[in-house]
């Protein structure tokens, strides 16, 4: 199981491979599952994780849903992506040129 320390290293490891359901990714989602499962019925936890919780729930069930705990598991794939996908390197770029324009 991945700690909560270790989240931001875990989903870089994961973002430099592309496969989607490798052994590291399926232990990133057993891990982040309680912890979204907390958020939902109690909405306590990481206070980003909380939020982001509380806000894919509006977007997929709307305001007041009447189960919020039965949509945990997409909850949990959907952070799992968007974690996934916001440590994706970057292109590499070659550096800008320093010019200085006249008129």
């Amino acid at each position: 199981m991945i700690h909560t320390e270790d989240l931001p290293r875990s989903t870089i490891v994961l973002s430099e491979r592309d496969v989607e359901e490798s052994p590291a990714a399926e232990d990133l989602q057993r891990t982040l599952a309680p912890m979204v499962r907390v958020a939902l019925r109690r909405g306590a936890g990481l206070p980003a994780v909380v939020c982001w919780v509380r806000q894919t729930l509006e977007r997929i069930a709307g305001p007041n849903p009447q189960l919020p705990e039965a949509y945990a598991p997409q909850i949990t794939r959907l952070l799992c992506a968007a974690l996934r996908n916001s440590h994706r390197p970057e292109p590499c770029r070659p550096p800008a040129l320093v010019t200085v324009a006249r008129r």
